[in-house]
């Protein structure tokens, strides 16, 4: 069975992605990109395709079929001690942008920020011009200072929820246990959740930092 009009059209636009970021260090496999920072943290880029399921049943067998068919950017970077602390191990050699530890879409660097999918309808030239240019302007810049730890250090606390939490396991292995365990101490204290708050302190006696105050 021949590839489907959809994912013919999202190799086309894989293609030009692939243009520009082999010749940055990026590697393929399927529809994720991973290129390693001195530092060996691993940057990642994800092409996520969304087609309805079920198709809607006007549509099946007609040129519209694919109207609804779009694809975004999903970018990433994995933190090798924050997995073995916070998370799980990859399951494959190729990092996915679900195992990393900061986390973005490619829309987020729009302006204004928004969660942008694009056409892979016959507009997909220009589908992958736009998703290309903000890669460039937003995703890349975005990747480049998460690339570090001082990177990560500087500019994530506060964007996820769990943000303090890789922050802390990098400043931990870093002998820098007074700033994780303040850290830690301000998640336990953010949530009410008694599981969570059970899993951060589960994550401080991995860490060594001893016991974390109550609240």
């Amino acid at each position: 069975m021949g590839k489907s009009e959809f994912v013919e059209r999202m190799d086309l636009i894989q293609t030009q992605f692939s243009g520009v970021l082999r010749p940055l260090g990026f590697r393929k496999s399927g529809r994720t990109y991973n290129r390693t920072t001195p530092e060996r943290l691993v940057q990642v880029i994800n092409l996520q395709i969304h087609r309805p399921d079920p198709v809607p049943p006007q549509l099946v067998n007609t040129h519209h079929s694919g109207r609804h068919d779009k694809f975004t950017v999903n970018l990433g970077v994995w933190i090798p001690e924050v997995s073995k602390h916070h998370g799980m191990e990859p399951r494959s050699k190729t990092i996915q942008e679900y195992d990393c530890h900061v986390r973005a879409r490619l829309g987020q660097f729009a302006v204004p920020p928004s969660d942008l999918w694009w056409a892979l309808d016959d507009a997909w030239p220009t589908s992958a011009a736009e998703a290309l240019v903000l890669l460039e302007t937003g995703g890349l810049p975005f990747l480049q200072r998460m690339g570090t730890r001082d990177g990560v250090v500087a500019g994530w606390l506060g964007k996820a929820p769990d943000s303090r939490i890789v922050v802390a396991v990098i400043e931990a292995l870093r002998g820098r246990p007074d700033i994780a365990r303040r850290l830690l101490a301000a998640q336990i204290a953010g949530t009410r959740i008694t599981g969570h708050q059970q899993y951060v302190r589960v994550v401080a006696k991995q860490l060594e930092l001893g016991d974390l105050p109550s609240e």
